[in-house]
């Protein structure tokens, strides 16, 4: 399970900013990781999966490449999310389901690449007041054929505990910093192009 806020609206010196932020700052568990990410995203060829929402993604993170599935989630805010270390999207689906994604991705017949994600991820565990949360800083382009947009944001991901703390850091972040909060994915964004 995935739960997740994105924050937009921003430039590279914000998001050098809010790493300076002295509440960041404190709440920092480790150092910041700085990890290169490249993301293909993939459908069949008639868009079956785009179709039921579901997301999947071949992305080399440093130089591990990780497959992934990510699909709704009865609960608000929330998605489904499945992934494994693989280097060819195909062979991955099985892991995937293994690990408990639906059954019915082993009918995927061909899939061919739609869009992707090329950026920079600036990364860090915060312990906040009953909840850890992941703190990630991406900048870099979406793309879709030659078609590209810049890519800004700062996401807080929940990896254990209550995410009323995380809740109110994004939204003190948003008025500290003008942003707002982004309901779209990389993946839809970068669809659209």
């Amino acid at each position: 399970m995935e739960y997740e806020v994105k924050l937009a609206g921003m430039s590279s010196e914000t998001l050098d900013a809010i790493l300076r932020d002295a509440q960041i700052g404190q709440a920092m568990a480790e150092t910041v990781r700085s990890i290169p990410m490249e993301t293909t995203y993939y459908d069949t060829a008639d868009g079956s999966l785009g179709a039921k929402r579901w997301t999947l993604r071949r992305r080399m993170e440093g130089g591990t490449p990780v497959v992934t599935l990510k699909t709704p989630a009865p609960q608000k805010d929330c998605r489904n999310e499945w992934e494994t270390e693989c280097e060819d999207v195909r062979k991955g689906i099985p892991a995937l389901i293994e690990l408990g994604a639906p059954a019915e991705l082993s009918q995927v017949c061909e899939l061919v690449p739609v869009c992707g994600a090329k950026f920079l991820r600036r990364a860090v565990l915060l312990s906040l007041e009953g909840c850890e949360a992941e703190l990630a800083l991406d900048e870099g382009i979406l793309f879709r054929g030659d078609r590209r947009t810049e890519l800004r944001e700062a996401e807080l991901e929940l990896k254990g505990g209550d995410p009323a703390a995380m809740l109110a850091l994004a939204e003190r972040l948003c008025r500290d910093f003008g942003l707002y909060e982004e309901k779209k994915s990389k993946f839809y964004r970068a669809s659209l192009l």
